[in-house]
C-alpha cells in the first residue's frame, strides 16, 4: 500500500496508521521520482509484510496508486484484494455493501483531498453497478441501510466549501438516483459538530441519544428565556417517553451522553413542565377545517357570503384583494385533479384568474404548467409566444415553459431561438435546452458546462433542506433532476460523444432495446418512432418504404398505452400511413 511519502518508519506501525496516511497520498505521485530507492525498499517491506497488512487496505481501498515499476507488485495485490469480492466480472452484492462503507467512510473524512478522491471512485463504482442498486433499492420492500447512509452523507457533502466537492457529491446523488421517500424511512442528515445524525426510523435505537443531544444543544444555544423553556419542555417529554418504556432502555442512554449533555439532561427527569392553554383569536372570516367549516364546500359556501356582502357594501378593492387568495387556492387543486385525470377541468380556473388579474403571473403559469402536463406543447407555444408578443418583458418570466415545449417537440431550431433569448437564464427547462442543443452540436464543451450550471442550481436547496432537518422527501424533485442529468449525461456520452460519428441506426437500435424491455411503456414508443419517422424522411425512396411500417407501428403502440403525446403521434401515424398506401 501507498503511503504519503517513502517513510520506513511508517510501515513498521501500519495498522495504526492506516486511518492518518489518506489525507497526503495527492502528494505521493510526485514524490515518487524523487525518492526511487526508497519506493523500491518500501515496495519490498509492504510486499513481505501483505499477511499483515491486507486486512487494513480495505478502508483505503479507493485510493489510486501511482504507475511505478516498483510498486506494481504492491498496486497488483490491492487490486486483487478490492476485487476478492467478484464473481467472474460481476461484483457479489455483500461486497459491493462492504465498498459503499469503505467510501462513505473516505468521504467522511477530514481531509478534502480524501473526500474528493473518495467521492472519485464512488461515482465510479455505483455507476459500474447500477443493477445491484437497482436491486437493493427495488428488489425489497425496504431499501438497505447503506444505501440510507450514503444518501444522508452525500446530502450532507452538498455543503462542503470546496465547490467540485459539492460537484461530485451532486454527481454520486445522480448515480443513485431518485428514491421513494417511502422506501427509504427517514433521513436526517444534519451537522452538529462532529455528530451526525442519521437514522432510519422513530423504532432505531439511535433515535431516542441522537434526538436528545440536537435538543441539549439547541437548549444551551438558545437565545431566550421562552426558547430555553420549548426545548426544556421537549427534552422533559422525550425522557419520559423513553422512561414509559422501561428502566432497562432508560439506563443505557447514560452510556451514550457526555458530560456536558448529562448536566442538561438529569434536571429534566423529574422536571413539571406543562403547556399553557392557548386561545385562538376569533377570525372575521372562515377557516377551512375548523370546528363549524369542515369541509371544502361548507368552506367555499361561507367564503361566499362574505364577498357577496363586499359587493353589496361597495367594498369592491377590497373583493379584489380578497379574491386572489381563494382563486389561487381553488387551483391548488390541479395536483389532486391530476391524479385522477380530470386535468381537462383546470383550464377555466386559469382563465378566470388570467382575466381578473392580467398582471400576475401565478394564473398564467399555472395554465401553462397544465397544458406541459396534458402534452398540449403546440398550444403551448402560441400562447407563450402571443403573450411575449404583447408584453416582452414577460419573456424572461415565460420562456422557461417554450423552451421545454420546444424540446419535447424535438423542434430544435426553436430552441436554440429560444435559449438565446435569456442567455442568463439558470432555470430546470432552459438548461435541459442548453444541454440538448450542445450535444446536438457535438460541442463537448458547452455541454460539460451546461450540465455543471444546472448541478449547481440544485446545490442551494439541497443545501436549504439539509441545514433545517435534512428531509428527503423535502428536496427530492431537486435529487430527481440530479438522476434525469445523469441519464442525459449517460445518453450523450454513450451515443454522442462516444464516437465521430454516432448514425441514426446506433440510436434507434437503442431505442429499440428500450421498447423490447418495457413494450408497455408509451414515452419509450414515440421516441422510436420518432426516430423512425426522422429517418425515413431523410433516406433514399427504396429504402424508405422498408422504415414507414416502423413509424406506424411505434406510433400506433404509443397510442396503444397512453395518450400524452396523441397530438403529435396520430397525425404522423395517418400521414405515413397514407404515404405508404401512395407507394404501394
Amino acid at each position: 500500500m501507498v503511503v504519503a511519502t517513502p517513510n520506513l518508519a511508517m510501515t513498521q506501525t501500519f495498522p495504526s496508521q492506516v486511518s492518518t496516511f489518506p489525507s497526503q497520498v495527492s502528494a505521493f505521485p510526485s514524490q515518487v521520482s524523487t525518492f526511487p530507492s526508497q519506493v523500491s525498499t518500501f515496495s519490498k517491506s509492504q510486499n513481505e509484510r501483505w499477511n499483515e497488512i491486507k486486512d487494513y487496505v480495505g478502508d483505503i481501498g479507493w485510493l489510486t496508486i501511482p504507475d511505478h515499476p516498483d510498486l506494481a507488485d504492491v498496486k497488483t495485490k490491492l487490486h486483487l484484494h478490492v476485487n476478492a469480492g467478484r464473481v467472474g466480472d460481476t461484483m457479489t452484492e455483500e461486497w459491493f455493501k462492504e465498498c459503499l462503507k469503505s467510501h462513505i467512510a473516505g468521504v467522511t473524512a477530514e481531509s478534502s483531498e480524501v473526500r474528493s478522491h473518495s467521492l472519485t471512485s464512488l461515482q465510479l463504482l455505483l455507476h459500474n453497478n447500477q443493477k445491484i442498486i437497482n436491486l437493493m433499492v427495488l428488489g425489497r420492500e425496504t431499501v438497505d441501510k447503506v444505501i440510507t447512509e450514503l444518501i444522508s452523507t452525500l446530502l450532507c457533502e452538498v455543503r462542503d466549501p470546496d465547490p467540485d466537492i459539492r460537484i461530485l457529491a451532486c454527481t454520486c446523488l445522480g448515480e443513485v438516483g431518485a428514491i421513494d421517500g417511502g422506501l427509504l424511512g427517514s433521513v436526517i442528515s444534519t451537522e452538529t459538530s462532529q455528530h451526525k445524525v442519521y437514522m432510519e426510523g422513530i423504532e432505531d435505537e439511535k433515535f431516542g441519544p441522537d434526538l436528545l443531544i440536537v435538543l441539549s444543544k439547541g437548549y444551551r444555544n438558545s437565545a431566550d428565556q421562552l426558547t430555553e423553556d420549548k426545548f426544556a419542555f421537549a427534552i422533559q417529554e422525550v425522557l419520559s417517553a423513553y422512561r414509559q418504556c422501561g428502566d432497562q432502555l432508560f439506563k443505557k442512554f447514560g452510556e451514550k451522553f457526555d458530560e456536558s449533555v448529562m448536566e442538561i439532561l438529569e434536571p429534566h427527569i423529574n422536571s413539571r413542565y406543562i403547556l399553557n392553554p392557548h386561545n385562538e383569536p376569533s377570525r372575521a372570516s372562515p377557516v377551512f377545517r375548523s370546528e363549524k367549516i369542515t369541509t371544502f364546500e361548507e368552506w367555499l359556501s361561507s367564503w361566499t357570503s362574505i364577498l357577496l356582502q363586499l359587493v353589496v357594501e361597495g367594498e369592491s378593492d377590497k373583493l379584489s384583494s380578497l379574491l386572489i387568495g381563494p382563486l389561487k387556492i381553488i387551483t391548488s387543486t390541479q395536483t389532486a385533479l391530476e391524479t385522477e385525470g380530470r386535468l381537462q377541468e383546470t383550464p377555466p380556473m386559469y382563465e378566470q384568474g388570467i382575466t381578473q388579474f392580467p398582471d400576475d403571473n401565478f394564473f398564467i403559469q399555472g395554465k401553462l404548467k397544465q397544458l406541459l402536463h396534458t402534452g398540449l406543447h403546440t398550444t403551448l407555444l402560441g400562447v407563450v409566444n402571443d403573450r411575449i408578443k404583447e408584453n416582452s418583458t414577460l419573456t424572461r418570466d415565460l420562456n422557461e415553459f417554450r423552451v421545454q415545449a420546444a424540446w419535447s417537440l424535438a423542434r430544435w431550431d426553436l430552441v436554440e431561438e429560444y435559449i438565446s433569448s435569456t442567455p442568463q437564464d439558470t432555470s430546470w427547462a432552459v438548461g435541459v435546452g442548453r444541454q440538448l442543443h450542445s450535444a446536438r452540436l457535438r460541442d463537448k464543451e458547452a455541454f460539460d458546462s451546461a450540465i455543471r450550471a444546472l448541478r449547481n442550481e440544485q446545490l442551494i436547496p439541497l443545501s436549504v433542506a439539509v441545514m433545517e432537518g435534512g428531509c428527503y422527501e423535502r428536496c427530492y424533485d431537486n435529487v430527481l433532476n440530479l438522476h434525469m442529468l445523469r441519464d442525459i449525461e449517460e445518453w450523450a456520452n454513450s451515443l454522442i460523444f462516444n464516437q465521430s460519428s454516432c448514425s441514426d441506426a446506433d440510436i434507434i437500435n437503442k431505442s429499440r432495446e428500450v421498447t423490447d424491455l418495457d413494450p408497455s411503456w408509451e414515452e419509450a414508443q414515440f421516441n422510436c418512432a420518432n426516430y423512425y419517422y426522422k429517418w425515413s424522411k431523410a433516406v433514399n425512396p427504396g429504402f424508405k418504404q422498408t422504415m414507414m411500417p416502423h413509424v406506424i407501428k411505434h406510433y400506433g403502440e404509443s397510442l396503444k398505452y397512453g395518450s400524452n403525446n396523441i397530438f403529435q403521434s396520430l397525425p404522423r401515424l395517418l400521414t405515413t400511413w397514407f404515404d405508404l398506401e401512395g407507394l404501394n
